[in-house]
Formats: C-alpha cells, structure tokens, sequence
C-alpha cells in the first residue's frame, strides 16, 4: 500500500501517486479525482492530522480537487518547517531531506520566491490559491489586478527549476468576512450547565460609568451562579479592586451554601489575568476558565446579566426623575427585583428560592400604589420654603439620605427641631 513517509516531501508522495493514478487510467480503468482525495488523506503521517481536519470541516470533500488539497497540503508543511528552523526574511534555506528545494538570492540577479506546482494535466487555469505559504504570489491574467507597475520586471525561479521572466508589479483585491465570508453562529443548546451550586460562577465587570455614584464608585462587578441564577452585586471604585471583592464573595457564598466554588469563569480583563489572581485562584483550588480574546460569546451569561440590569436601572431613574449619580441604588435593586422573578434557566423556581431552598416573601413590594399623608406631617415643607431652616444631606457609610424623602410627624418634628436649635418657629396644623 502507497504511503507517504515522514521525511518525504508533499509534492514527492503526489507525484509518486499521481504517476500510478495515470498509469491505472492508461489502461481504461476508470478513476475518478475523488479517489484519488481520499487516498491523500489516509495517506498522510499525523503531521498533518490538525489540518485535514480542518480541511474536512470547511470544504466539501466530494467538491475537494486534487490541487487544492495538495495547494493546502504544501502550505501546512511550509509552516511546520518555519517553525523548526531558523528562517531568513525574504527567503526560504533548505539542505535537509524533505525540506522545498533551495532558493537563493544574488545581488546582481533578483529572484522571486514563489513556487508553482501542477499536479494534474485538467488544472483549473482561473484559479488563484492566496494560501500557498509563499512570500510573493503570481498570476497569469494581468485582469485580477487593480494597478500594475509594469516598470518592476525581474526574474522568478520555479519549483523545476526553470527562470521566467515577470511583467510587472501590482495590488490584487482579495474576498475576505466583509465580502461572502462569516462567522458561523455561536451553538445555543450546546453550552455546559452546572448541576449543583457555585460548580461554575460567572463574573464580569461594567464600566466605567460617567457619573461617580453617591460613593465615589464607577464600576460594578457581577457574580452571577449558574445552577441557580442567583445574583451578587458588588461596587468598584477602580478595577484593581477585583480580587479583594471576589475573595469576599467566595467566603460569604461559601458559608452560605456549604459548597465550594469549584470554577470561574470571566474575560481576559488585567484583573482577571493578575498574578495575584491567579495565585490566588491556585491556592484556593478554584479552575479559573478564561475566554477567547474577543469572543464575549463565551461569557455570555454575565455579558447579558450586565445588559439585562443595565437596562433595568436606566429605566428606573428615568421613570422616577433621579439623577444619574443614583444608578448604583438602581444597579442594586435592579439584582434584588432579578431574585425574584422566574428565569428559563431555573424551571419552576426563581433564582432566590433555588438558592435558599424556599419560596420568599414578596409582600414588601409594592407596586401602583400611593400613600396619602396629611399635611401637618409635612409642615417641614413649609420651613424650608421660608428658609428659615437649611436642609443639606448627610453623609453615612451606608447612602446619602434626604430627610425630605421620609413623612416624620409633628412631635418628631419638633424633637428634632430642637435638636438642630432652631427656635421661633410658627407652624400651623392643616388637614
């Protein structure tokens, strides 16, 4: 059985086979191109196994000619001797058995360093392989150019050896994804779901906002569950703040549930990627699973929490008229609301009492309704419009609270009024 070995070259093994190919054909037989495919992939060493895969996931092997696959053959084994020896920019150095022929370069005399092969008498003439490992690339329709130099004439050494002469020099335009080529779509049935608590946590972190918050914070970071879809929220002043945020989480979840956060995963983010974090991420026997650069697919769970909130607190500040420095009260009860309310992810159950393990209370939430109160519980009002008190806010660890936001009766009014100092104040009393 015709095999090709690991020291021999792409274009022996094929030349070797193709001779048998038009011997069989010589005496009648019929043979068709397809075979002969399928005879140079099962023919190969495992070198080569990583790129017939790839050529059988993107080609159509019935539609697959002969030199086309030797083309993407010979341009695998260029790679794979460019990253076993030493290369020299602009040219290509071989003395070893199995390594492309040698091709040099002479001060008085130009050589190009491109190589043609042909491997069948019915080549397809109109066909140009960009991917040929080549340094320069040549055509034989002066049409696939959009500018030419005829000016830059020079000498071009081929693969049997013979010299031919270019006419000249262009730019050629190549179909790359803006034209007909794309992504293929991220697979939705297919992603990995846990099967008990904090067996694989998402996180990702949004900002940074324009607007500082009431406490001088402009990020948040998500940690999201996913067996239970449960929510943590925390706040940022910077993103260095990451690790020492997480290791709260991990101790407050931990004790929570009795179970051991077992894998994170996140972007590439610095903070993310820290030595520290990952030290950390060691010793504490967590796998911490990174994504693809510029594949945000990959964490889509925390990606899509982040929009879901997001979109949640804008519409809350923009319904009740706040200022944009509340959006971290909106962020956090934007998560508190998500705890509550069914998820597709969680069948039969919210996100709280899957994690809690029964059903919460939901009478505190009101919704429609308004409180009337009387007046005289509101005669501060009155005392600020006459500006003879000043109200400012008060600074706390917890918010920034306004007292005009509570109802506070006459007695504690006046309590308070006391306390402040001021004196000479008429109230009236209506209903």
């Amino acid at each position: 059985m015709l095999k090709m070995q690991e020291i021999e070259a792409v274009h022996q093994y094929t030349n070797k086979l193709m001779d048998v190919v038009n011997r069989i054909r010589l005496h009648g037989e019929e043979f068709p191109d397809r075979r002969v495919v399928e005879k140079i992939i099962v023919s190969i060493p495992d070198k080569f196994e990583s790129k017939i895969s790839a050529i059988e996931e993107s080609c159509d092997l019935k539609e697959l000619t002969i030199i086309e696959l030797i083309s993407k053959l010979q341009a695998h084994e260029q790679r794979l001797v460019m990253k076993t020896d030493e290369t020299t920019e602009g040219a290509f150095l071989a003395r070893q058995k199995g390594k492309q022929p040698a091709i040099s370069s002479e001060s008085n005399k130009t050589m190009g360093f491109n190589q043609a092969y042909q491997q069948h008498q019915q080549s397809r003439k109109g066909s140009w392989f960009v991917d040929s490992g080549c340094t320069n690339h040549m055509a034989r329709d002066e049409n696939f150019f959009i500018e030419m130099d005829k000016s830059v004439i020079t000498n071009v050494k081929l693969g049997n050896g013979t010299v031919v002469r270019s006419q000249g020099k262009g730019t050629a335009v190549i179909q790359t994804k803006t034209g007909k080529m794309h992504k293929l779509p991220f697979p939705v049935n297919k992603s990995f779901r846990a099967t008990q608590k904090l067996e694989l946590v998402h996180t990702d972190i949004c900002g940074p906002m324009r607007t500082p918050s009431l406490s001088q914070n402009r990020y948040f970071i998500l940690f999201i569950d996913d067996f239970t879809r449960m929510t943590w929220v925390y706040f940022l002043g910077s993103k260095g703040q990451a690790l020492p945020v997480f290791k709260k989480f991990k101790a407050l979840v931990e004790n929570q549930s009795g179970c051991r956060i077992k894998k994170l995963r996140s972007d590439n983010g610095k903070e993310y990627t820290s030595n520290d974090f990952n030290l950390f991420c060691e010793e504490a026997g967590v796998d911490h699973q990174l994504t693809v650069s510029y594949t945000p697919q990959q964490n889509g769970i925390a990606e899509r929490k982040n929009r879901t909130v997001m979109e949640m607190a804008r519409c809350m500040l923009a319904e009740k008229k706040l200022p944009k420095c509340f959006w971290a009260e909106a962020v956090y009860t934007a998560v508190y609301l998500l705890h509550g309310l069914p998820t597709k992810a969680v069948k039969g159950m919210t996100p709280i009492e899957a994690w809690y393990g029964k059903k919460p209370s939901a009478d505190h939430l009101k919704h429609g309704r308004t409180k009337h109160i009387k007046i005289k519980y509101h005669v501060i009002r009155n005392y600020v419009r006459d500006k003879e008190i000043v109200l400012q806010h008060c600074d706390s660890e917890v918010q920034v609270a306004d007292i005009l936001t509570k109802a506070l009766p006459r007695q504690k009014f006046e309590e308070f009024r006391d306390m402040l100092g001021v004196t000479n104040i008429k109230s009236e009393e209506e209903c």
